[in-house]
């Protein structure tokens, strides 16, 4: 019999439906998730791409019309900005390097539009709705939410001095309206990425990192040690006698056996830490900021760990790990050659125990 825990499989079929998550904080389990694994939803970073070039597309000519105009102040203001933010896209769009996060242009909007309230035309309360629909495309969403609120609280006083009674009414209902409805095509988009994201990286089964998302998440470790000299290592894992385990009761109970395997190993890992499914029934653990000898431990106590648990009925269930740290200059295939050949070792020297590449040099 084996050893059974509580797993819960990815369900996607729910995943994109309005009810309850929509005006949910960005803080629940599945987006904190993958947050706290880097990955980031795309479509913020699109939109505050061409939400950056359409400011200057837009912008320049009013700026130039408030001159004409003679409103001095606001025009001149207006054509500065214009001229930071074309650098800015040029920056952007050419270096993939912007002179600022999306944070602050959405701050520096809002000073446009009080600026034009001040300076300019009454009319110009018309940008409100764009404006406020942009901050759901740009920030996080409680951030998004919470600066929603401020505006449109802020906006009762200007609509009340700007329009009649009516008017005033109905200008903030539409605008709270364009806030809603951005929100929930906002929510919609982002759970829509996070599926696919999902779909792209994780391993139905065992809720691991798959090893396509591997490849970029070494690729990126690598980079962090070529320029900023930050260590990484990883331990590659494999099960020890696993194709006994199918033939002896069956690959239901192998399929189980993968998965009490992830969990016992995820509890152990840092937060910064990802662990992957290599292939089969060997996995592979990820380690940021951490030496090669802070990673023979950890694998020392995974095997601990594993043997204790007990997953299979009155029999002990053993893992093999082959341990590396990443070196400068070296490529994704040659690090994964060097775990292979520790992981061999530690097979054949009687399983159950660590090998270090680096021994491989040395011995």
């Amino acid at each position: 019999m084996i050893k059974k825990m509580d797993n819960k499989p990815f369900d996607d079929t729910a995943v994109g439906r309005l009810p309850r998550w929509f005006l949910a904080s960005a803080d629940n389990d599945l987006h904190n998730k993958f947050a706290n694994q880097g990955i980031i939803p795309i479509y913020r970073e699109a939109a505050f791409r061409y939400i950056s070039l359409a400011s200057v597309i837009f912008l320049l000519p009013i700026s130039l019309f408030n001159l004409f105009e003679q409103r001095w102040i606001l025009g001149g203001f207006e054509i500065l900005i214009s001229l930071f933010m074309g650098f800015h896209c040029l920056r952007l769009f050419r270096d993939n390097k912007p002179l600022f996060t999306a944070q602050p242009m959405v701050y520096l909007s809002l000073v446009i539009l009080v600026l034009s309230f001040v300076y300019g035309r009454d009319s110009n309360i018309y940008w409100a709705p764009a404006i406020v629909s942009s901050f759901y495309f740009m920030l996080e969403r409680p951030q998004a939410i919470r600066l929603n609120i401020i505006f449109l609280l802020a906006m009762v006083p200007i609509t009340g001095f700007t329009m009649t009674g009516n008017h005033s009414i109905m200008f903030l209902i539409s605008l709270m309206v364009c806030s809603t409805c951005a929100l929930i095509f906002s929510s919609v988009v982002q759970q829509q990425e996070i599926r696919l994201k999902r779909q792209a990286t994780i391993d139905p089964l065992t809720s691991a990192f798959n090893r396509r998302f591997l490849m970029e998440a070494l690729d990126y470790s690598q980079a962090m040690l070529d320029r900023h000299n930050v260590p990484a290592a990883v331990i590659l894992l494999d099960i020890d006698h696993f194709k006994k385990v199918n033939d002896q009761y069956g690959h239901d109970a192998g399929d189980e056996v993968l998965v009490n395997i992830v969990r016992i190993v995820q509890q152990r890992l840092r937060r910064e830490e990802k662990l992957f499914r290599y292939g089969g029934e060997e996995f592979l653990i990820l380690l940021t900021q951490t030496t090669i000898a802070e990673a023979q431990l950890m694998a020392e106590q995974l095997c601990q760990l594993v043997r204790e648990a007990k997953l299979l009925d009155g029999k002990e269930l053993t893992i093999s790990c082959g341990v590396s740290a990443l070196n400068t200059g070296e490529n994704s295939m040659n690090l994964m050659k060097r775990c292979d050949k520790a992981l061999y070792q530690a097979k054949n020297k009687g399983r159950d125990r660590v090998y270090i590449a680096d021994q491989l040099l040395t011995g």
